[in-house]
């Protein structure tokens, strides 16, 4: 019997959020409704496609940063835990304010 595998290269990685303009557009409407809450996207000059994701709590003087990668039309986090952080901030706007699209 042959076995043949196949690995993933790194730019294969990473745990999908949507589509980038959708990721754009939910940072505007989380940055109208939270005035201690400012969240941001920052290039990385060195690295094309790749972003600082930054969820920045003025009112506690601390940011919470992770990095995400644009891959066409689409927006990956490398970790868990920036991933969450994102759904996490969008779960909340649901919870409080309904869904932006209905």
């Amino acid at each position: 019997m042959d076995i043949s595998i196949a690995m993933e290269s790194s730019t294969d990685l990473g745990l999908l959020i949507g589509r980038f303009e959708d990721l754009e557009y939910l940072l505007e409407l989380l940055n109208g409704v939270w005035e201690s809450l400012e969240f941001r996207l920052e290039a990385i000059s060195e690295k094309e496609g790749h972003y600082l994701f930054i969820q920045d709590d003025k009112s506690k003087d601390t940011a919470e940063v992770g990095i995400v990668e644009k891959r066409g039309d689409k927006v990956f986090a490398f970790t868990p835990a920036v991933h969450s952080l994102i759904m996490d901030a969008y779960a909340r706007y649901i919870d409080e304010f309904g869904d932006p699209m209905s």
